[in-house]
């Protein structure tokens, strides 16, 4: 984030001694990371997404199971040696059956399959999404530590060309010790500010090498500055509930939740009609006669006439669609709570950095211009100087505000992109 006109400042309120140079800077970190880099690397490393990848390879096997036809043919034969004559004769028989669905079982089998894979996968491009969310807020979460840490620099800075400038006015017959003593406080406070602030920063991006597998003794810094994405137009929140079904993967998954539970239903009501076994087969007696002939078997559905099944498949086509309907109203109570968290962090980082800053930049400039004319003492410059401070962290946190609350937009919203495979998922 840009720090405005601290420097300058500075250099118009003081000469240069020995209180004057600057804080030195922490040493250079492994090399800098785009958010972009940081959720790929996440996807790459993160155990989840190789569970979450090897559940819908377990749907697309249930799904081959549902294409393939159940029943294989059976092959079956027997033989027999018969006596009490005067020569003895082998009677033999070779059979082969099949069993055949008639209730059209198979079809429903294959919907119900096919729509559970088509709700996996969107249950996990939407766990993926939230991957990428958690990623996206931890990098937030490091720039805006690292603009707190260049706060604190020109925070220190200041305080120190203070310092040498409180001393020089002493010598001068111009200033007093107090301001002196004062102007020293305020730089002691300054450099623990300066040190809580760079730890906060390390803390954070040990928080981030963790979640996307990077070794955290590197610390891969993050690149870019906040905000972001800046300042977009904000879509009109009715034509984001008008899309939510269409952009929101979970809410889709249910949707095809739905769709196999009521293939379920069906498939358990076709179940009671019984598979047809059809067999043929072929016999030899007595070493003289060969019979050959078909024969059909059906079984009666008189006890069990799969009740069970069809009770359950019942309960759980409701219990389905009852879920939907609650998470439907949960996403959509969401969805308008994180738009008008969005609008309200957009427009107070909108106003900071617009009115606030606009006001302190002229409030500096004639700072400058009424110390120079000896019309200002020191108390009013340490004021202004900590309005500075104030202003810059709040400009910060601010813009992080603003980001994060971005980011649950777009996820409440469904909008939010992740790196694909390579097979397109």
């Amino acid at each position: 984030m840009r720090l405005h006109v601290a420097t300058m400042v500075i250099a118009c309120l003081a000469g240069v001694g020995a209180e004057g140079r600057a804080a030195p800077s922490e040493p250079s970190l492994a090399e800098p990371i785009t958010l972009t880099e940081a959720i790929a690397l996440a996807f790459a490393y993160a155990p989840q997404v190789a569970t979450l990848d090897e559940r819908i390879e377990e749907a697309r096997g249930n799904l081959v199971t549902a294409e393939t036809y159940r029943f294989n043919p059976e092959l079956g034969g027997e033989a027999g040696r018969r006596s009490g004559g005067e020569d003895a004769v082998i009677d033999y028989a070779a059979r082969l059956g099949q069993v055949l669905e008639i209730g059209g079982q198979r079809g429903l089998r294959e919907s119900a399959a096919r729509a559970e894979l088509q709700s996996m996968q969107r249950n996990v491009l939407r766990a993926k999404q939230e991957l990428a969310a958690a990623v996206s807020v931890r990098f937030i979460d490091a720039l805006e530590a690292r603009a707190a840490v260049h706060v604190a620099e020109a925070n220190l800075e200041l305080a120190r060309n203070l310092v040498g400038v409180s001393k020089q006015r002493l010598e001068l017959g111009a200033g007093t010790q107090l301001d002196v003593n004062v102007a020293s406080v305020e730089l002691v406070r300054s450099q623990r500010q300066l040190l809580l602030a760079r730890s906060a920063y390390r803390a954070r991006l040990v928080s981030l090498a963790e979640i996307i597998g990077s070794d955290v003794r590197s610390r891969r810094e993050p690149a870019g500055e906040l905000p972001l994405a800046g300042l977009e137009p904000v879509p009109p929140l009715e034509s984001l509930l008008e899309n939510i079904v269409e952009h929101r993967a979970d809410l889709a998954a249910l949707e095809f939740d739905q769709t196999a539970a009521e293939a379920q239903i069906s498939l358990a009501r076709r179940e009671v009609i019984p598979d047809l076994r059809v067999e043929g087969f072929i016999e030899r007696e007595d070493g003289t006669d060969t019979i050959i002939g078909v024969g059909l078997s059906l079984p009666i559905p008189l006890w069990n006439r799969n009740q069970g099944e069809i009770r359950a498949a019942g309960a759980r086509q409701r219990r389905v669609s009852a879920e939907a309907a609650l998470r439907r109203r949960a996403v959509l109570s969401d969805l308008v709570a994180a738009y008008e968290v969005y609008v309200a962090a957009r427009q107070s980082y909108t106003a900071m950095r617009e009115g606030v800053l606009g006001k302190l930049e002229q409030n500096l400039e004639l700072l400058r211009k009424s110390f120079e004319a000896g019309k200002v003492g020191w108390t009013d410059v340490l004021v202004l100087r900590r309005s500075f401070v104030d202003a810059e962290r709040e400009l910060v946190e601010a813009a992080a505000d603003a980001e994060r609350a971005r980011v649950r937009l777009e996820l409440s919203a469904g909008t939010l992109p992740v790196p694909l495979d390579p097979e397109g998922r």
